[in-house]
């Protein structure tokens, strides 16, 4: 059976500051792991926790930051339209 690699993504302190608690991107899945208990001792299957969330936020932000922009500009050229092609009411 092959080696399964990992690259570390992010490291986070424990609340008490006594430990740090890593995260794991597995190389030929992308699958995200954490050292913390409550990914560890995760008896649900969904194997999340804080901090893997919080890896998944910051790796996804840009993208909905930019389709944010991109859609604000849209709704804003939109408004603007009628102006634009002189159809407003009045003068």
């Amino acid at each position: 059976m092959p080696k399964l690699e990992y690259e570390t993504i992010e490291t986070f302190p424990s609340s008490k500051g006594d430990k740090v608690y890593v995260v794991k991107r597995r190389l030929d899945t992308g699958a995200l792991s954490c050292s913390c208990p409550s990914w560890v001792f995760n008896q649900k299957g969904n194997r999340t926790c804080y901090h893997t969330l919080a890896v998944e936020l910051k790796r996804t932000r840009p993208v909905v930051k930019e389709s944010y922009k991109q859609a604000t500009q849209a709704l804003t050229s939109t408004r603007e339209l009628p102006r634009k092609l002189n159809l407003e009411g009045g003068s």
